[in-house]
């Protein structure tokens, strides 16, 4: 709870309460551009160590994670956010088996990072990671859908599940 609480007082620190810009894998547009912060994909996650003594120290570095092992070896390596899934099965990976809440909560369980879901978020599911310990979600599909994208901010707002 309390590196939870450093994040969110570095993110409003260093955003003033403006949006904060991540940028998916690129190190030198993050270093040369004073860029945020970083995502890594979780065949990079050796790189996490690296990166934190090479960016600025407010500069953010997230670590997309599929399981517990890779989960607690990023925060050893100094991540500051971990992306978890696919937690529900997806569209954009329909090979792929949907990792599920019963590992989303695992991992909350002994990560003291906050950890954002990914993978199947709708408005029918869009509460769910959240009983399971989960920070935040995060979603292409239904955020880029209108309709859909005030139905989830609507049931974030209110607390409403349906089942």
């Amino acid at each position: 709870m309390k590196r939870k609480k450093k994040l969110i007082q570095k993110i409003i620190v260093k955003t003033d309460n403006k949006p904060i810009i991540i940028i998916n894998d690129g190190y030198e547009l993050c270093k040369v551009f004073d860029i945020d912060g970083i995502h890594l994909p979780e065949k990079k996650i050796n790189q996490i160590k690296n990166l934190k003594s090479t960016l600025k120290y407010d500069q953010i570095i997230g670590c997309s994670v599929h399981s517990l092992k890779s989960a607690i070896l990023a925060e050893k390596l100094g991540a500051n956010y971990l992306q978890f899934g696919s937690i529900f099965k997806t569209k954009s990976h329909p090979e792929q088996n949907p990792l599920g809440l019963s590992e989303l909560k695992k991992i909350t369980a002994n990560i003291n990072l906050p950890v954002i879901a990914v993978g199947g978020i709708n408005e029918k599911n869009c509460l769910l990671p959240f009983q399971n310990g989960e920070y935040g979600i995060a979603s292409i599909r239904s955020f880029s859908e209108q309709t859909t994208s005030r139905k989830i901010i609507n049931k974030l707002n209110n607390g409403e599940i349906i089942l």
